[in-house]
């Protein structure tokens, strides 16, 4: 009967064909790469450690079916192949690792030391194996025996490839959508291997499949586009933040940055297709001025530039050579071109330059036409380090709910007791400490994330008078401060009062302190919600009236219950007599418009008795009590009732 031929009869030919692609793809990385990368050096040990599994696996199945050669041989073989498919498995873990990390080289994860060590291990047992047979044993006729440690492999392989499915999942958020993609298909590529292997008992054609992944990664992820600004004259961001690694040895001194200023103004009276156009002929003009390996562009109109030559010297150059791409046409544009520079000298790691690039943006915002080159110190560089650490403490402190309320008793001075307490947000971390309110909440303000705080300090507000009824303490009210950009949410007013129903507490006992600055960006938004909550029975103070430029105007305008004296104004009125005339003056017009009066920061008898003597209704400060945990607070109440 003769042997139906199927298309498995012919497998050995998978072999064969990844090596074709796999030697093809390593001469093409290495004859039109331009870039070299850690995650590109990774590339050609995967294109050519597939090679060498291809290799193996034919010679094995060539000495498994020629019974001339002896055991011993298929024994060495199978060793070998086994121990490229662990090397190949692991490099290839290390490829999604380095793609995942270098968004953010902060970010030490564990299972970068774990992997490698586990794959180490089998390693270790796969050649050792001829003394110790942990692995495996032959008979006489050349039968594999597993041996005690024989599922190490499998493990490492069920691991590695959980492991790296969960870098995929959770790098999501940080990697391209190319790379998500590319990743995802690989991890299906490698599904479908193991269903051939299950179904099929297909056991040749990993090498194949290792060689589709390579061509997968090769077409999207290795193209020299990937590391190009659109126009091939100057590197892009992801090269940028790559090159650490390759130029921080010594090579050059400086890094040198380049950008427009970043004003609405720019963006109003240009428009993009202009912006673009300005930055291709900067490029071009760089590029025939600097070696083209030293020139990126990092977006937001900013280009960067490694140099040995004088900091100083390259940063006037670069601006000139802005100045005149913004001439380059007959349509004449006054531009102003900033610089900055650091010393490589500074620069440990792909975060040291990308904080390094924040700050040099920051700069621009805020630039100053009569500095137009300055240096980004090492100071400079641990302060936005420290800013990173303390955004990522406020992000986890509200992810896992730890954030903490503390309250301070204000003291009435017509009833003699402490009628209101005002809630102040507190912030620990585990390696930061307790870090200051002056620090995380402008943070917060700055990164997008004081409206999910703010929004956790009030419901932990309600939360605690629901559960202590504050009232039976003597306290009417809380005052919970309501940042700028709180106040100019068009649905403030409505979530606030979504989670007073929530919590099932009395409007009445909350009043919400809002400021002057509010009202100067964008009155009619502050007034709307303002005047919605007062008529759901929610009180308002002023706060902090004095700290900058009081205008009687808003005191006069603004539907509130108390006007918050800030600590400025209270203290400069204690050390100057003009300074307390005129808060004299304040309070009178204050208590004429019938608003209550609150002074802050109050530390002694004399403050207390002197703003007393000008007609504050209350106070509030370290003469009376810090601010508490809710605990203390209520047990501190009780004590003085």
């Amino acid at each position: 009967m003769t042997e139906q031929i199927t298309f498995f009869s012919y497998v050995n030919y998978l072999d064969i064909a990844a090596i074709v692609i796999s030697s093809i793809l390593a001469v093409l990385y290495l004859y039109r790469k331009i870039y070299f990368t850690k995650q590109g050096n990774l590339f050609l040990a995967l294109a050519i450690v597939n090679i060498f599994m291809a290799v193996g696996s034919i010679c094995y199945r060539v000495i498994e079916n020629d019974p001339s050669h002896g055991a011993g041989l298929r024994y060495f073989l199978n060793i070998v192949c086994t121990s490229l498919t662990v090397t190949h498995l692991t490099l290839y873990f290390f490829y999604v690792y380095n793609i995942s990390k270098n968004k953010d080289d902060s970010k030490k994860s564990p299972w970068g030391k774990v992997i490698p060590s586990i794959a180490t291990i089998v390693i270790l047992i796969l050649v050792t194996n001829p003394f110790t047979k942990w692995f495996a044993n032959m008979d006489e006729p050349g039968a594999m025996i597993p041996g005690p440690l024989y599922f190490a492999i499998f493990v490492q392989a069920i691991l590695t490839f959980i492991i790296i499915i969960y870098m995929n999942i959770t790098a999501t958020r940080v990697i391209s959508k190319n790379q998500s993609v590319v990743l995802w298909a690989n991890i299906i590529l490698v599904l479908a291997l193991m269903f051939l292997k299950v179904h099929f008992s297909v056991n040749t054609a990993d090498s194949f499949i290792n060689s589709l992944i390579v061509v997968i990664l090769f077409t999207v992820l290795e193209n020299p586009s990937y590391f190009l600004y659109e126009n091939g004259v100057a590197y892009n961001e992801n090269a940028f933040y790559q090159a650490v690694g390759r130029f921080v040895k010594g090579n050059f001194k400086w890094v040198v940055f380049v950008g427009l200023e970043e004003k609405d103004y720019v963006n109003r009276l240009l428009p993009k297709e202009k912006i673009t156009k300005i930055h291709r002929d900067f490029a071009t003009k760089a590029h025939n001025s600097f070696n083209k390996d030293m020139l990126f562009y990092l977006g937001k109109s900013s280009f960067a530039v490694f140099t040995n030559d004088d900091a100083d010297e390259v940063a006037t150059k670069l601006i000139n050579t802005y100045i005149e791409a913004s001439h380059s046409d007959d349509e004449s544009v006054g531009l102003t071109p900033y610089a900055g520079y650091l010393s490589f000298e500074d620069v440990n790691n792909a975060d040291t330059l990308r904080k390094a690039k924040d700050i040099f943006d920051s700069r621009k915002k805020s630039a100053n036409t009569m500095v137009r080159i300055s240096r980004i110190t090492s100071i400079e560089l641990d302060r936005r380090r420290r800013e990173i650490a303390v955004i990522r403490a406020i992000r986890k402190a509200l992810e896992e709910d730890t954030l903490q309320v503390f309250y301070q008793p204000i003291f009435f001075a017509k009833s003699n007791q402490f009628e209101a307490a005002e809630a102040l947000v507190r912030l620990r971390d585990e390696e930061l400490g307790n870090i200051s309110p002056k620090e995380f909440l402008p943070l917060a303000e700055e990164n997008g994330l004081i409206i999910p705080l703010g929004e956790a300090v009030f419901r932990k507000v309600c939360e605690f008078i629901r559960t202590s009824d504050v009232r039976r303490l003597g306290v009417s009210f809380i005052e919970i401060n309501m940042s700028l950009i709180q106040c100019l949410q068009y649905d403030m007013a409505d979530r606030i009062i979504s989670i007073l129903s929530e919590y099932d507490v009395e409007p009445s006992l909350i009043n919400l302190e809002i400021s002057e600055s509010a009202y100067k960006v964008d009155k009619e938004m502050v007034v709307k919600n303002v005047t919605k909550l007062r008529n759901y029975g929610v009180s308002f103070s002023l706060d902090d009236f004095g700290a900058g430029f009081a205008n009687a105007e808003y005191i006069a305008t603004i539907p509130v219950m108390f006007v918050n004296l800030a600590i400025e104004l209270v203290t400069s009125a204690m050390e100057d007599r003009n300074s307390l005339i005129i808060l004299k003056n304040y309070v009178s017009l204050i208590k004429d418009l019938r608003y209550g009066c609150i002074a802050k920061g109050v530390e002694s008898t004399e403050m207390v008795e002197s703003m007393k003597d000008i007609g504050c209704d209350a106070f509030q400060g370290y003469y009376y009590s810090r601010a508490m945990n809710e605990e203390d607070f209520i047990r501190y109440i009780l004590k003085r009732e």
